[in-house]
């Protein structure tokens, strides 16, 4: 591929003043009730709706001080952020601890990253497979 200058030959595309791609980059918030259960939900909405992000967006998950989650919650949550370029967990309470999860329920912080994080990898797997 190559462009045309003004009055002069072609030259290759890659150096016709295109740079990199740029990834537009967004903070998530999700609520958290009153006893630590992450919501599938966006604390900055007035609703509460889920943005979904369009595909190359840097995206940042705040769980905030959630240290509880559900698998079909942590699901919900993927199929929000599936096509994103890059997806950055953040969580308030988690330290380096085990995680403790038990039949698809996350019981701690860093068990509740864990199962998003897992739920992020299989979304992303699904929407990539699914576009060959």
């Amino acid at each position: 591929m190559s462009t045309r200058t003004s009055n002069g030959s072609s030259r290759p595309a890659t150096s016709a003043g295109r740079g990199p791609a740029v990834h537009l980059s967004y903070r998530l918030r999700l609520r958290v009730d009153s006893r630590g259960w992450v919501l599938p939900r966006s604390f900055d909405d007035r609703r509460g709706f889920l943005p979904t992000y369009r595909p190359g967006t840097v995206v940042e998950i705040d769980l905030g001080r959630g240290r509880a989650l559900r698998h079909y919650d942590a699901e919900r949550i993927a199929e929000a952020v599936a096509q994103c370029h890059t997806v950055h967990l953040v969580s308030a309470l988690a330290g380096g601890d085990w995680p403790h999860i038990e039949h698809g329920t996350a019981y701690n912080a860093d068990g509740a990253l864990h199962l998003l994080r897992l739920a992020i990898g299989r979304a992303a797997h699904l929407r990539s497979a699914s576009a060959c």
